[in-house]
């Protein structure tokens, strides 16, 4: 009897799943900041206050309004499950991401199961494998896996549904 693929355990840090959902959704709006700066610059051509007030928006204004947004993602109730060391276990009907506790040698503290189509896309950039999942009772939208953990047989676009 053959034994199901596993990561083994890992642990993916809040930064990494900030940057990830950061990288998916600000490029839809990375085009304000950009106009109020150039519109700040151009202003600034007839009066020199626009400048400082684009100097205000870049350098105080828009840091605050990431740090605000790194916050509020960091806070949301899936992300203490996120923030757990994880095992994910490819089963022949899907895949089973389990959730441990945070000490040495913790027991299963809860699993999630992931049937076939309950994964909506894959994406590998770099040195983390994004899941993104359908709607479930964790409210988590996706999964890091690090992509150097991933059993090599695993083929993940086989589980997307169509």
């Amino acid at each position: 009897m053959s034994s199901s693929p596993t990561t083994g355990q890992f642990r993916v840090e809040a930064a990494v799943y900030v940057k990830t959902a950061a990288r998916r959704r600000l490029w839809s709006v990375v085009w304000l900041p950009a106009l109020l700066l150039a519109a700040a610059a151009v202003a600034g051509c007839f009066d020199s206050r626009f400048w400082f007030l684009g100097l205000l928006l870049l350098l105080i204004i828009y840091p605050m309004a990431l740090s605000l947004t790194w916050l509020a993602y960091v806070a949301r109730p899936e992300m203490r499950w996120l923030l757990r060391p994880q095992e994910l276990t490819i089963d022949p009907d899907g895949a089973t991401v389990g959730f441990y506790g945070y000490d040495e040698d913790a027991p299963l503290e809860s699993s999630l199961h992931l049937a076939q189509g309950d994964i909506r896309d894959v994406e590998s950039t770099g040195k983390y494998t994004a899941i993104f999942l359908t709607e479930n009772s964790f409210g988590i939208n996706f999964l890091l896996v690090p992509t150097e953990k991933l059993p090599a047989e695993v083929n993940f676009y086989e589980l997307i549904k169509e």
